[in-house]
């Protein structure tokens, strides 16, 4: 059973319950609650109590806060800057179930199987095809692409592998313009990637390098019977992307391998070029 409260200022009155569910989980390890509010909730703080058998098992809080006012932004280059020379500096988490046992070569684990790692997104170059992006871990390349910068937002166009990239059509979003206030879902559907869906909303308050700042969510999923696999962006306009997490999970919900990216500082720029970033009207 789940019970929602609305949690009162007055010690001496009782929380108000605003909604309740019930649901049958049989022998099944998880179970999943989804709650759909017949009209916005009032301001304040909430609590859900999560019952078993009719035994209290966990408690969660919540508050209910006035809207964020959106972005001013004039362009996709306003969200993340990218700018010939910028790193972005990251750290990096990773683990894996013993089913798949995914090693990074080269780094080690620590005793309970979790990688940790320096990580940073560098810009090397902008080219006339794209911006040149790497991601980088223990100052080595993990991976390297090729973003685009447009009326739609940012993308990547292309992957690098040898000496041809390998290209994306259509391009795959990573941030989209305008940003989706207070919330939109739409479909990716490529040729060889399958089809993703996306669902983003904001402003929302963000944990960012520098304390709490209004920011966007922005996750896309892909699912089969046989597996979920789920990318969550969080996007804090001027700085770009604050955290990454990419999940991937059986279709019974298992978490087989799960990787995150953090930004612990903002932006740095190297040598003196200070050309605009691709899409924004800002020197």
């Amino acid at each position: 059973m789940a019970s929602y409260f609305k949690v009162g200022d007055n010690p001496g009155i009782g929380d108000e319950k605003v909604a309740e569910q019930k649901q049958a989980v049989g022998d099944s390890p998880q179970v999943v609650l989804r709650y759909a509010a017949p009209h916005d909730w009032a301001l304040g703080k909430y609590r859900l109590d999560i019952s078993a058998d009719g035994r209290p098992w966990r408690s969660a809080e919540w508050e209910v806060v006035p809207p964020l006012p959106p972005a001013i932004l004039g362009s996709a280059g306003d969200i993340m800057p990218l700018r010939a020379g910028t790193t972005w500096p990251m750290v990096f988490t990773s683990w894996s179930s013993p089913e798949v046992r995914v090693t990074l070569l080269g780094a080690e684990t620590d005793r309970n199987g979790v990688y940790h790692m320096s990580a940073a997104i560098t810009v090397p170059g902008v080219e006339q095809d794209g911006v040149h992006v790497r991601h980088m871990r223990d100052g080595k390349l993990a991976e390297e692409e090729l973003w685009q910068v447009g009326g739609g937002g940012i993308g990547v166009i292309g992957r690098l592998v040898g000496t041809k990239p390998l290209r994306v059509d259509p391009p795959l979003p990573i941030i989209p313009f305008p940003l989706p206030e207070p919330e939109k879902s739409w479909d990716w559907r490529p040729g060889e990637e399958g089809q993703w869906k996306f669902q983003g909303w904001g402003p929302v308050l963000l944990a960012g390098p520098n304390g709490e700042q209004p920011g966007y969510v922005i996750v896309m999923e892909q699912s089969t019977m046989a597996r979920t696999m789920t990318r969550e962006r969080d996007i804090i306009p001027g700085l770009g992307i604050n955290r990454e997490i990419f999940v991937d999970q059986t279709g019974s919900g298992v978490t087989l391998f799960h990787q995150e990216y953090v930004l612990t500082g903002a932006p740095t720029m190297s040598g003196t070029n200070d050309l605009a970033s691709p899409g924004s009207e800002k020197p």
